[in-house]
């Protein structure tokens, strides 16, 4: 039974990402702790956690879901130079591609040329259901991205997923991407979390119970692995509040946030780069260095 790794950790290298104007480029800088097995960048020196007015910087990455054709690939490049930690959470659906929130294909391939690392795919609807089932249509629909992902996420959005959990093992294991899997905790779908790693998929749950809505907790549920992440809710304006709650219940496990629904225009039409570098800045200094 394997969780997700964290993002850095004690026998890992450090690969620290460089984006100039001809594109990305990795250097790899060697050090003792800290970076990503994958070439991925990694995230500070390795010094341990640091303290933020008594509580324990906690985070290692941090996911900006829902970046779509309302913005250029390219515009994204200068938040991920001044935020190395940024994780970028592309949304994948097979009815709603091309839609707000979900990039189209051809999109996709063109963030992937400029920027190689440093993102996730958020699988949803039928292409989740095909999973549960033992499917491989992701990868058989999607060739030129379904294995580019550094982590994928399956969004349950709070419904119940019917699932095969023998089949859904092994076809997990067969796309398992460098860094695993991501399944939302929901208090409907937990069970799934067990059923992937029952066949030896590395996971890690992200504890999300309003199922993808943007609604934040009455109580953010105590951490019950090493490696989790959470979301629902998280803005710009509410994030430092959040992360001294998020802080008590995570205690001392290493974690990541997700934000989506609260970086968009207040009409949700556009993906808004102001809102995304306020919020990276307010997460910034909970950020381990």
């Amino acid at each position: 039974m394997r969780s997700l790794a964290p993002f850095r950790g004690p026998e890992d290298r450090v690969f620290r990402r460089g984006l100039s104007r001809d594109g990305p480029h990795v250097e790899r800088v060697a050090a003792e702790n800290g970076g990503a097995r994958d070439g991925s960048p990694g995230v500070g020196s390795g010094d341990g956690p640091r303290k933020r007015g008594g509580d324990q910087v906690i985070l290692d990455r941090v996911t900006v879901t829902g970046a779509d054709a309302s913005v250029r690939p390219e515009d994204l490049l200068p938040l991920s130079r001044r935020f190395p930690f940024v994780e970028w959470g592309i949304l994948l659906s097979r009815s709603q591609e091309g839609l707000k929130r979900f990039p189209p294909l051809h999109w996709i391939e063109s963030f992937f040329e400029i920027h190689p690392y440093g993102i996730s795919g958020h699988l949803c609807g039928a292409w989740v259901h095909n999973f549960c089932r033992g499917g491989n249509a992701f990868a058989i629909e999607r060739p030129t991205i379904a294995r580019r992902f550094d982590r994928l996420q399956l969004n349950f959005h709070a419904f119940a997923h019917e699932v095969d959990a023998p089949a859904f093992a092994v076809a997990l294991k067969n796309l398992e991407p460098p860094r695993g899997y991501i399944l939302q905790f929901d208090d409907v779908n937990n069970a799934l979390l067990s059923a992937a790693r029952s066949g030896g998929a590395q996971t890690a749950a992200l504890f999300d119970v309003s199922g993808g809505a943007g609604v934040l907790p009455a109580h953010w549920p105590k951490a019950t692995e090493e490696y989790c992440g959470y979301a629902g809710g998280l803005s710009p304006e509410n994030l430092d509040e959040q992360l001294h709650r998020i802080a008590e219940a995570a205690s001392w496990s290493r974690i990541w946030i997700d934000v989506e629904t609260h970086v968009r225009s207040d009409d949700d039409r556009l993906f808004d780069l102001e809102k995304v570098e306020q919020f990276l800045t307010v997460a910034r200094p909970w950020v381990a260095a």
